[in-house]
This record gives C-alpha cells, structure tokens and sequence, in this order.
C-alpha cells in the first residue's frame, strides 16, 4: 500500500470532521488515554466546538501525522523532527506537533479546511456581516481611556484584568524566583474558557486544566537528536489556530517571532523576560530581537516593540516569601503625560 492510500484509509478516522461542509478547522489536542476520550475541537461558524473521540488513538494520529509528512516529502516524526508541516492529497494543511515538541503521552495535529465560499459584497450585507461592525478607532480610543484612568489612579488589580480581557499584549519581567511564571499563569486564568492557548515553555510550569490549551515543548540546550527550538516552536503554533499565545521566557531569536506572531492576528499574547524593571525590559526584548537576524536598525526594532507590547508588569521579591508586582508600565499612559 502506498502513501497516499494509506494516508487514506487512516483520514478514515477524521472523515466525519472533515466531510462536514461548515466546519472550517479540525483541531486535535490530545489522543484517547487512560483518562478518557480523544479530545477535538472544531471551529464551525466561527465559534469552537468540543467533540469527544474514542477512536484516535496516540498509534493512529501518529501514523496520520507521519503519512502526511511522506505525501509531503517531509521527513518522518523523530525526536530530531518532532513538527511536521503537511498536505493532504485534497489539499488541506495539516500541522502536527509529536513528542518530544509536546507532552509525552500527546499528538496534537491542526488540519485547515479550504474554504469555497463565493460571496459577494451585497451577501455580506444581507447577512448581517456589517451588524456589529465599530469604527475601531473610537473603539480603541475608549477603550485605552479607560485603562488610561485605572492606571493613573493606581488600580491595577483592575487595570490588568481590563488589559487582559480588551487583549491587550503584555511582557511580564523580572529576576529569578521573582514570581514571573506564577503571576502569567495568573493572567492565563483569567482567559474566558472558549479561548484557544498555544503555551509555549521548556518545561511544564503553565500547567491549566482549560478545555482548549495546547502545550508546547523545546529543549533548553539543544542536543542531536531533539534540536527543535522556541523559534520553531512560535512558527508551528501559526498553524495551531491560535487564539492567544503565551511564551514562558524569551531567551534568544524568538522574540522577533513572538511579536511578528502577536501582529499576525493574535493580540492578548504574553511572555516573560528576565530584566530588572518594566521599562528595562524593554530594552532587554529589543536586544533579543537584534539577534534574529531580521536586517532591522535597533530604531525600528525599538518601534515594532512600542507598537506591539501594551502593558509591561515587573515583579520582584520583597522578602522571604513574599513577592508581587512592583510595577507596570503603560507606554500609552507615559506618553500622554510627556
């Protein structure tokens, strides 16, 4: 039996997701286990739907994942080759991400359906497509106003639940032990439960029971065979269908990734940065950046930094177990004020 028949009879298992005409995205979190079911999601209509499989099991998606990589001329799953970019023979895109880039016991796999639809403007209209549709810079103007007057007046329980609910981008900084992971996994719980996070980390410390994360692994140091990166890792999460994406610390070339992922439809990301101050923190990700290779001068790396980080939050430790937030910094705030 040759690839691409193999393939699919294996598509088999997914066929009632991906005959469905109104289904647009098929997303696979996890196989079947000892804990239950294989958990899917599907995105119809623009809205999210959890579906329970007890036939995908961890052997099944792996051979899907790995016939796609053939038909593709991919390179087969290995520790050294643990995402697989793919087609499937009529067409769709799939990205799967296997052990060692995820969780030991998962396959996570994202298939993109084409969509065929042909309307014209006057459909869109008679559709409602235009009902709820704002002038967004008022939207945005209000929106930063408000924030602008919890800020001023120091209320910033407050103020970093409205950043978090109007997805607002935020860079959290800080020294070792400072309560970094700690307080993004604070800020990853106040996400409405129909959002879909991609985490990103070298190892599992944003652990949350949400219905729709998906936690992605790298080595810290690279070896032969598993030399996958966080940079990779924010590429393929592209291809996750993201809601939102949260990077445990930026280290290296993948902050220049991080932004370009936030400024290609996923606001309300949010990352850690070792560095001594909120602002400093800054200066900190715009040297990150200068190491991607991206042929930016540091002027325009300093604007794509103002442009795409929101709020950044610094916490500290004050003294044998007690830590919190030492500070926040608005750049929207701060300038007004110059």
């Amino acid at each position: 039996m040759n690839a691409h028949n193999a393939l699919d009879r294996y598509l088999g298992y997914l066929e009632r997701y991906l005959n469905d005409k109104d289904v647009v995205e098929v997303m696979i979190n996890k196989p079947v286990s000892t804990s239950g079911p294989a958990t899917v999601f599907v995105e119809r209509g623009g809205v999210m739907e959890q579906h329970e499989d007890t036939e995908l099991t961890f052997d099944r998606l792996r051979q899907i994942a790995q016939l796609a990589a053939s038909y593709s001329d991919q390179p087969e799953h290995t520790e050294a080759y643990p995402l697989i970019a793919a087609t499937l023979p009529t067409g769709e895109r799939v990205q799967a991400v296997l052990p060692p880039a995820t969780v030991s016991d998962r396959v996570v796999i994202a298939i993109r359906k084409h969509t065929h639809t042909n309307l014209s403007l006057e459909d869109y209209r008679d559709n409602g497509a235009f009902r709820l549709t704002k002038q967004t810079n008022l939207e945005s103007e209000n929106i930063y106003r408000e924030l602008e007057s919890l800020y001023r007046e120091g209320t910033f329980y407050e103020f970093t639940k409205m950043a978090i609910d109007s997805r607002l981008t935020i860079l959290i900084s800080g020294g070792t032990s400072s309560g970094k992971t700690t307080f993004l996994r604070a800020c990853l719980r106040a996400i409405s439960q129909d959002e879909r996070i991609i985490t990103i980390e070298d190892s599992l410390e944003l652990q949350l029971v949400r219905p729709n994360t998906v936690p992605l692994l790298y080595p810290r140091q690279g070896t032969q065979t598993n030399r996958h990166t966080a940079q990779d890792l924010v590429q393929a999460s592209l291809r996750l269908r993201p809601d939102r994406i949260f990077l445990g610390e930026l280290r290296g070339p993948e902050a220049f990734d991080f932004l370009e992922a936030v400024n290609s439809g996923h606001p309300g990301s949010a990352a850690s940065i070792h560095a001594n101050s909120s602002y400093l923190a800054r200066a900190k990700l715009a040297m990150l950046v200068s190491r991607a290779k991206t042929n930016m001068t540091y002027d325009s790396i300093v604007r794509l930094i103002d442009t795409t980080i929101d709020v950044a939050i610094h916490c500290a430790r004050r003294g044998p177990g007690d830590w919190g937030i030492q500070e926040v910094y608005f750049p929207k705030a701060a300038a007004a004020a110059e």
